[in-house]
């Protein structure tokens, strides 16, 4: 799923004439900390809380690819640098997959 918000989505959007093609990205104070130990760039998927200044992030769990609760319960993904782990308090840059007005749970 986070190779298809990447890579596929943004093509579909290109080929359907969007003027927007890429999601809307921002930067959050990490709640905990987020690491990244592999060798490549990674994309974590966050849940982000509205605070008095701006947004923060956390984990939404285990981030196996195989593990579709986390990509449902993410408001985003967070990029991380490789071998990086971004302590808390830390500001992440976030790509934000939906909305971010208060959910009912």
């Amino acid at each position: 799923m986070v190779t298809f918000e990447l890579f596929v989505r943004p093509a579909l959007r290109r080929l359907g004439g969007a003027d927007v093609i890429d999601r809307p990205r921002l930067r959050a104070l990490a709640l905990e900390p987020i690491a990244n130990p592999g060798s490549r760039r990674g994309y974590l998927r966050v849940t982000l809380t509205a605070g008095a200044h701006g947004y923060g992030a956390r984990l939404t769990g285990d981030q196996g690819s195989a593990i579709l609760r986390s990509m449902v319960l993410a408001d985003g993904l967070a990029v991380v640098a490789p071998d990086t782990t971004i302590g808390a308090g830390e500001s992440v840059d976030v790509i934000v997959l939906r909305s971010l007005e208060p959910r009912s749970r």
